[in-house]
């Protein structure tokens, strides 16, 4: 579709009244009759704009639209909440709801969580772990662990929080260029049977509102008559409810007869000592080393199973971190480290990152 932008269609409009009504002489701009023009003009490109605009709209979407084959909405990350409380001499409600936050890493940034369900802590006991998830969506809410340390609505009782363990499963939005990668998984899932059909049918099982576990990562093989199918959720997990899940939906997948088998993945640590030099122009060189730690440990914890932890790319992405703050940076990671076994899972083990006090020869 061509558009037609204001100058031709302004020309067009003077060309016509001018043959039309031959006393009308002044077009200059500026002019009362050139104004109108101008006006009228502005709004018919405008209305072009935006057909061009639904049409290409169109053009990209009518397909999934068809299909149902809408975009995957974005996830919430979840996690456990250690809190101890001492003097609890009568039971102690911790309502759902209530709300929880990181340590700020500047004056402005808090995450804040939710407790997902009502917790009553019995009497005379020393702890209680309370399942949360943070109210925002997306992968703002994958923070490390022991970063959850402050009640919005402080109890007497408490004495420390913490999240023991990292929070995980935040997901953005699923852009368009995934949702077309997707697309084409399904189209060649509609051969029923094959390994492309049954890796989609376990990708299918995602989070609802029910239900917040999610198939993150999956591999499968096949030898004659069985179909080993290892799947993992965004902690590298596979619970019992997520298993049974992926079993239930893999029977519009898998062909008759051919038994198939999920099993777990086996997940493989990796420890990591990272030092970097930051820019010159950074003043805040810690809650930049503190960010850097933190989005390795994401980089690592979002691997899907198989996958391959490759240096260079380990060093690529702590580079682009930032924009630019880290002009150099060394690792005691001695090779790659090649997933042979297709059912192995990198993660992150202890992750150090460490600032050079002097520039790097």
């Amino acid at each position: 579709m061509k558009m037609k932008s204001l100058r031709g269609i302004l020309n067009n409009m003077v060309n016509w009244i001018r043959i039309s009504s031959p006393n009308l002489t002044n077009f200059t701009p500026g002019s009362v009759i050139r104004t109108l023009l101008e006006t009228i003009a502005m709004e018919i490109e405008s209305m072009y704009f935006q057909m061009h605009k639904g049409f290409r709209w169109a053009l990209e979407n009518s397909i999934f639209h068809s299909f149902g084959f809408v975009k995957l909405p974005a996830t919430y990350a979840t996690g456990e909440l250690l809190i101890e409380v001492a003097n609890v001499t009568e039971p102690l409600a911790i309502p759902k709801g209530t709300i929880y936050t990181t340590v700020p890493i500047d004056s402005k940034k808090f995450v804040r969580f939710e407790t997902m369900e009502d917790v009553v802590v019995p009497p005379f006991a020393d702890s209680i772990i309370v399942p949360i998830k943070c109210t925002t969506p997306g992968v703002v809410g994958n923070v490390p662990a022991k970063t959850i340390r402050i009640a919005l609505n402080p109890i007497s009782a408490y004495r420390t929080i913490s999240n023991t363990t990292g929070i995980t499963g935040g997901q953005e939005e699923e852009t368009s260029k995934d949702r077309k990668l997707r697309f084409n998984k399904f189209i060649k899932s509609l051969s029923k049977g094959t390994l492309e059909a049954i890796k989609y049918g376990v990708m299918e099982v995602q989070p609802t509102s029910t239900d917040l576990e999610g198939v993150a990562g999956v591999y499968a093989t096949d030898t004659v008559g069985l179909v080993f199918v290892y799947a993992h959720d965004s902690d590298g997990n596979l619970s019992d409810s997520l298993k049974k899940r992926i079993e239930d939906n893999l029977i519009n997948y898998h062909a008759a007869g051919i038994e198939v088998i999920v099993e777990p993945v086996t997940k493989i640590t990796v420890d990591l000592n990272i030092k970097i030099l930051l820019s010159p122009t950074i003043k805040n060189t810690l809650l930049y080393k503190d960010h850097i730690q933190n989005a390795v440990i994401a980089y690592l914890n979002s691997f899907p199973v198989s996958k391959s932890l490759v240096r260079a790319d380990l060093v690529r992405f702590v580079m682009s971190v930032g924009s630019g703050v880290v002009i150099n940076m060394e690792d005691d990671l001695e090779e790659d480290i090649e997933i042979t076994d297709t059912y192995n899972l990198i993660r992150a083990g202890e992750v150090t990152v460490t600032l050079f006090e002097t520039e790097v020869k």
